[in-house]
């Protein structure tokens, strides 16, 4: 049988994918728990004295909410704590009162760029988070009667806009401690600068969540420029009128009908007021005098201080590198031939490139994946640096291996053009070579959640040796080594708030202080000489450049710039500082002369010792955490569709290992009752999703089970394996169906290129034994898309689909504009059989991008637009003498509703190739993305 070739061939695929889950499974993880009186914290085996301590932070939480929020969540609130993360453990979220999370190497450096004035990065978090939860609960008015009624099925997350959402809790962290990026001095500069340009963000702009592509990103939108815009209300009209506008936003009458009309199976948007109306009662102003109130108090933020350093006189400096958005580590080759930085934007793919010290031959040379872009340029991201002989450099890459995440550390070849890696299985990053080029220094994360370690790799023997293990207090932030090899200077984040200079021996030994004060030191590099060592510091509000003259602990300042200076780098032959400045489209490359005699004589910092931050630690009762009760529902949602009249509950445990969903009802017409469970298990490290569905109703019956699990990859691919049985018996015909299922991505990258296939293999066999009849089908569907390597996002996405079938009538109907045989322009059905191949091109690019909001709610993105052409065959048997083609286009009308719904409607035509008139059509979904 022709079937069981085209099976065999799409089992073996299956296979592939199936054979990783003959892995163990067993969950050998102990989870213990500590009650608190508003808290249940639940934590790793081996992780019981931080739960000790984060058990006092929790309640000192609670209590600092409720102050300022004026809201309490009235339900044990759930916190998860692990080593690190586990598949079985969901990312952070928040969801029916619970919130799980976990602490982890990457949450402490990302922490650090987050504030590094915050005397904790435990506290940060936890505050941040429950913050948010509070805020998002926070019930008045209808959504507090629907949440008596329905319990936390009702919540109003989306309902308000993110910028208000994060900024609250992130203002909050400035209330609590005086420092955070409501305030710090890199947030400082971003709005710094837009002041300069006159230049403030319009307001449904900050307000609208949208797929932004000018600088800043989304998430700075939100993360960095939200606390601000609360500050602003906070400072000006008081906290009450904060407080007030949270009010309004949760009693939003609109909940009701949004609610409502869901109950009732109308489809529906969640419109939340509109921002001016609020404004105007809470603190009397319009959303445009409003606005006009936020753009002056910015400007009386800024004008001083902006005033204060054109005065003195700005550095000059230039921009070399055509890229901005983000930019970090420039580091000089050892002949000053070449600059290597790393650069990435909305467009380009994380990458490491090579630029001429003039701005001349800036090409990109290797992909380093996409770390360290949505924030400010993290630790872990890809700092390259040269070896002695600049003939190659190295970095840090985020290396997926198996079903591990590692920061391995790789070296570049440039006369080779390629990469090898030069670690195995560990957490580095920020690696250097030594001036002898025989070995490289790194720090690393042993034991997740654990202070990253310093070591050295010897290149000639791979082997690692410990420099400098690291108190638990202390984190390692960047180093660098003096020219003769004997010494290194260290950035180091301390617990309380501190980010000073050490000198250490490179053999390791004691810790030297350099400066101790509450500026921010970091990025220290040494000039060939070994005369200075250069650093960004923001000790006057404003991050420049500094010096430091070992020889006679002088200090100097070297920059005086608007914005910020980061990542000094001096060339080789002292004529050059390169760096990292900022400007009105985000980081940039720029160069300086190096000139020390202009330098400016400064103070030494303060020397105050810094104290060791130590948090007090609980002793309560430990007990084993059990899940009796995590199947009790938290809350209902009524439905009442067409003779339908249902209930639906649903709960899964704070591990996120169990879940179900239940709806139960009456079909009046039947004057029957009618039912649908479905439940999923989650266990092992390497987890394996169990998925049992079971339903009945006056027209017959269903029973599913279902294992599917996420195969071990890379960063660059992802797939999955899915294998289900199930029953089916509805009006008298009953069916059983077998079904593997193998999907997944690949991914290459190369500065403006990037390229994605992806696949998805279906088999099912099912019988039907009324009639003694089996049915084969098997699809396979491959697609690959090519982004256009130009300044545009424009991209070709080329598609097959193949289908084979045994038993029973024909299986595939090729035509219309929707299923897997899709052939836009012709009829459903056009063709049919038991065998169809359908190929397919289409061409998506922009056509005009507003941003604005036209009226309440509606926010118009731009327009986008997309021509394709297909083609299909069918029969039993396959033949290709009469070919089903059909072609058209599309306009794409992206819009952002009521701050946080994307929608979409889109207007097309299609044409038949022997059709005598195009067909015209009208749809609405949701935006697509231009890959």
């Amino acid at each position: 049988m022709r079937y069981i070739g085209f099976s065999c061939l799409a089992g073996l695929f299956c296979l592939f994918g199936f054979v990783p889950l003959v892995q163990a499974q067993s969950d050998d993880i102990q989870w213990w728990a500590i009650d608190t009186e508003h808290f249940e914290l639940i934590f790793e085996d081996g992780l019981e004295e931080k739960a000790q301590e984060m058990a006092l932070i929790l309640e000192d939480i609670y209590d600092f909410w409720d102050i300022n929020l004026g809201f309490i969540i009235p339900a044990t609130f759930q916190y998860v704590l692990a080593k690190k993360f586990h598949p079985s453990v969901n990312p952070p979220f928040i969801s029916k009162w619970q919130y799980e999370g976990r602490s982890s190497e990457g949450a402490r450096v990302g922490h650090e760029w987050w504030n590094s004035r915050s005397p904790s990065f435990r506290d940060a978090i936890l505050y941040h988070e429950y913050g948010h939860a509070v805020d998002i609960f926070k019930a008045e008015g209808v959504t507090q009667w629907l949440q008596n009624l329905f319990g936390s099925s009702v919540i109003t997350v989306l309902h308000k806009s993110l910028a208000i959402i994060e900024g609250t809790a992130i203002y909050g962290e400035m209330i609590r401690t005086g420092h955070s990026r409501a305030n710090d001095p890199r947030e400082s500069m971003m709005m710094r600068q837009r002041v300069l340009d006159n230049d403030i963000f319009p307001l449904d702009q900050l307000l609208y969540q949208y797929q932004r592509t000018d600088w800043p990103p989304p998430y700075m939108m939100t993360h960095n420029v939200g606390p601000w815009l609360v500050r602003y209300i906070s400072e000006t009209y008081g906290t009450e009128a904060m407080l007030d506008i949270l009010d309004r936003l949760a009693a939003d009458p609109l909940h009701l009908l949004y609610f409502t009309l869901n109950a009732f199976g109308i489809f529906s948007l969640p419109i939340s007021a509109n921002w001016g109306s609020v404004l105007k009662p809470a603190i009397g102003v319009s959303g445009q005098e409003f606005h006009q109130g936020f753009s002056d108090w910015l400007n009386l933020q800024f004008e001083e201080q902006i005033n204060q350093i054109q005065t003195e006189g700005v550095t000059e400096s230039q921009k070399i590198s055509p890229l901005t958005h983000w930019v970090n580590k420039p580091a000089w080759s050892p002949t000053g031939e070449w600059i290597v930085f790393l650069q990435t934007d909305d467009i380009r793919t994380t990458q490491l490139r090579l630029i001429r010290s003039d701005g001349s031959e800036d090409h990109s040379v290797v992909t380093t994946g996409s770390n360290g872009t949505v924030r400010s340029p993290l630790a872990f991201s890809a700092k390259p640096a040269w070896a002695p002989d600049g003939e190659s450099f190295i970095y840090v890459y985020n290396d997926f291996r198996g079903e591990e995440n590692f920061t391995n550390v790789f070296e570049y070849n440039l006369q080779m053009g390629k990469s090898k890696r030069l670690t195995e299985g560990v957490l580095a990053y920020n690696a250097i070579y030594t001036p002898d080029g025989q070995s490289i220094v790194f720090a690393a994360n042993e034991e997740p959640d654990e202070s990253p370690n310093l070591f050295r790799l010897d290149l000639e023997t791979n082997e690692t040796s410990l420099i400098k293990e690291m108190p638990e207090h202390l984190l390692l932030d960047s180093w660098t080594v003096s020219p003769d090899g004997t010494q290194l200077t260290l950035s180091i984040w301390a617990l309380g708030g501190y980010q000073d200079l050490y000198m250490m021996p490179i053999e390791g030994g004691e810790l030297t202080p350099i400066t101790q004060d509450l500026a921010s030191d970091f990025n220290p590099t040494w000039t060939s000489d070994g005369e200075y060592v250069l650093y960004s510091s923001d000790g006057d509000g404003v991050n420049n450049i500094y010096a430091y003259r070992p020889s006679d602990n002088s200090f100097f300042k070297v920059t005086n710039v608007i914005s910020g200076a980061y990542h000094p780098t001096v060339s080789p032959d002292l004529d050059q500082i390169a760096f990292v400045g900022f400007g009105s489209q985000g980081y940039e490359l720029r160069t300086m002369n190096y000139d020390p005699s202009e330098w400016k004589s400064i103070p030494p910092p303060s020397q105050t010792p810094i104290p060791v931050y130590q948090r007090e630690k609980a002793n309560l009762p430990v007990r084993a955490y059990n899940n009796n009760n995590w199947w009790v529902p938290d809350g209902w949602l009524p439905s009442f569709i067409g003779n339908q009249v249902s209930a639906s509950f649903g709960s899964k445990n704070a591990l996120s290992q169990y879940n179900y969903s239940l709806n139960i009802g009456y079909d009046l017409t039947q004057s029957k009752p009618f039912y649908n469970l479905s439940m999923d298990t989650v266990q092992g490290f390497s987890p394996m999703t169990t998925t049992v569905s079971i339903g009945e109703s006056a027209f017959g019956s269903q029973q599913r089970i279902s294992f599917s699990k996420t195969l071990p990859g890379e960063q660059a691919l992802s797939h999955s394996f899915n294998f289900s049985l199930s029953r089916m018996s509805f009006s008298g015909m009953e069916r059983f169906s077998i079904a593997p299922r193998w999907g997944g991505s690949y991914s290459s990258s190369r500065d403006l290129l990037r390229q994605r296939t992806r696949w998805n293999i279906n088999n099912s066999h099912n019988f039907i034994p009324n009639e003694d009849l089996w049915q084969h089908q098997a699809i396979i569907d491959l697609q690959h898309d090519i982004r256009i390597p130009i300044e545009t996002t424009t991209a070709l996405s080329l598609n097959l689909v193949a289908g084979l079938a045994e038993g029973g009538p024909p299986s595939f109907r090729v035509g219309g504009r929707f299923g897997p045989f899709a052939v836009r322009g012709q009829q459903p059905g056009s063709g049919m059989g038991h065998q169809a191949l359908v190929a397919g091109a289409e061409f998506r690019f922009p056509l005009w991008s507003l941003n604005r909001e036209i009226f309440w709610p509606v926010f118009v993105q731009g327009m986008n637009g997309k021509v394709f052409a297909e083609a299909g065959f069918a029969g039993s048997p396959l033949t290709f003498d009469q070919p089903i083609i059909g072609y058209g286009g599309e306009l794409e009308l992206a819009l952002s509703l009521s701050y946080n719904v994307q929608f979409s409607l889109k207007v097309g035509a299609t044409q038949a190739l022997d059709g005598e008139s195009p067909e015209f059509y009208f749809d609405f979904g949701f935006p697509g993305s231009i890959f």
